[in-house]
């Protein structure tokens, strides 16, 4: 009996999940913190308030660190908002129901990198749908569902922690495959999507841009009400982002991740600004740093430049419109003083564009010629990729000495990230 292409997608799913979940559990840096926190705040109590773990979040310090902001409620909240905790609270609920409301740190750290990985799961099983849609066979969807899920930064960073870029890259997935199903519903579905994958990593926005800009321009002579069917559920979920920011900031244009930092955390550069980075070396940095680059990491990806007018004579509209949104995600993130991601593996910051720049690769693997290419740089990213899953802490390599006050670091071949993690055994750093 031939399985339906949504039970093969839950399959890949079922499977990436398995995989990403079976390396050990380690702590991967604070940007991981609150997300755990809130959730298990929202499964017990029903709010944002981090109140009750000051003690364990301040420690001995006299400030509140980077990753939470004070509130005009006498509290503190999450500084990455609360878009990530909500999408992964059912998970905590089920099993604080299931143990009297009691739970370890260990275990949210558990529970927070199974929904990161579901997420990514999903994500991938997305890819593969949405390759269904474009007409590739089953392989060739297979095959870009496993560039997409084993061989970029969603294996080695975005599943293994509850960091923004897990949800972010799922409903991103889920808006692209919602655009190319089409249709008001697919419109609405979409707009959603995008729009939820915005308030999980707001430096996303460029994401739900092109893919409005899209949207826009196939409804306008054909259809126009499907513009509001997007716009109406994206307006929705914005609005509850501004009232989460009124109630706690006291105004709707009042970000957590705006807030001032203090202390040891606060900005220590001369200018006082994190966007007055020279944007000529934080391009050349995302893109090929030997130890945070895209091409470094993911070296398939660098077809998509080596063979664009293949790309975008043969990729649908709609990716290339992501496309698109990566390139403009790309040119903010360069002006980004912390470009490179501060502690954590590859290219982190400009990784949410994974699932499109996957499904860009369809002409490419189509090519005769240029697929053994194809196929050799998969597996050089694979191998990287389960390196940095399953044998990375950040307290190793980003540590010794400190690549923020080192950044010649990111530039040596030597002393790069890859070359440490094949031949050093990662510190058991765990939660």
């Amino acid at each position: 009996m031939r399985l339906s292409d949504r039970a093969v997608a839950a399959l890949v799913a079922l499977c990436l999940a398995a995989l990403y979940c079976a390396g050990p559990l380690r702590f991967q840096g604070n940007d991981t913190r609150p997300a755990v926190y809130t959730a298990v705040s929202l499964a017990k109590r029903g709010d944002f308030d981090l109140d009750e773990f000051a003690a364990r979040i301040r420690g001995a310090r006299s400030t509140w660190p980077y990753f939470v902001s004070p509130t005009v409620r006498a509290s503190v909240v999450s500084r990455f908002g609360p878009a990530v905790p909500l999408v992964v609270t059912p998970l905590f609920g089920v099993v604080l129901a299931a143990r009297g409301g009691r739970i370890s740190e260990h275990l949210a750290g558990v529970l927070g990198r199974a929904a990161a990985a579901l997420l990514v799961a999903g994500a991938a099983a997305l890819v593969f749908l949405s390759a269904r849609r474009l007409g590739a066979s089953r392989r060739e969807a297979l095959a870009l569902s496993a560039m997409y899920g084993l061989g970029t930064c969603a294996f080695s960073v975005a599943s293994q922690a509850l960091w923004q870029h897990g949800p972010a890259q799922f409903f991103i997935a889920l808006g692209l495959w919602a655009l190319l199903v089409g249709g008001r519903g697919g419109h609405a579905l979409g707009g959603f999507a995008f729009a939820v994958a915005t308030t999980c990593r707001p430096p996303d926005a460029p994401f739900a841009l092109a893919a409005t800009a899209y949207v826009v321009a196939r409804a306008w002579r054909e259809d126009r009400a499907s513009i509001g069917c997007f716009i109406a559920p994206a307006a929705c979920v914005a609005s509850l982002q501004l009232a989460y920011n009124h109630w706690y900031f006291g105004a709707p244009w009042a970000f957590a991740q705006t807030a001032h930092i203090q202390g040891a955390d606060a900005l220590a550069n001369p200018s006082g600004t994190y966007w007055g980075h020279n944007p000529l070396v934080g391009i050349a940095g995302l893109f090929v740093s030997p130890s945070h680059g895209l091409f470094a990491s993911s070296p398939m990806l660098a077809l998509l430049a080596l063979r664009w007018r293949a790309v975008r004579a043969g990729a649908h509209p709609a990716v290339l419109a992501l496309v698109g949104g990566f390139a403009l995600l790309c040119l903010v993130m360069s002006r980004y003083y912390g470009w490179y991601g501060g502690w954590g593996f590859g290219y982190r910051m400009i990784g949410d564009g994974a699932p499109a720049l996957c499904l860009a690769l369809l002409p490419v693997l189509r090519e005769a010629r240029a697929r053994p290419w194809l196929v050799a740089l998969t597996a050089a990213a694979v191998v990287i990729q389960t390196l940095g899953a399953f044998n990375y802490s950040p307290i190793d390599w980003d540590a010794h000495p400190d690549v923020g006050d080192h950044l010649d670091r990111l530039w040596s071949l030597r002393d790069s990230q890859i070359v440490y993690v094949l031949t050093h055994r990662a510190s058991p750093d765990t939660w």
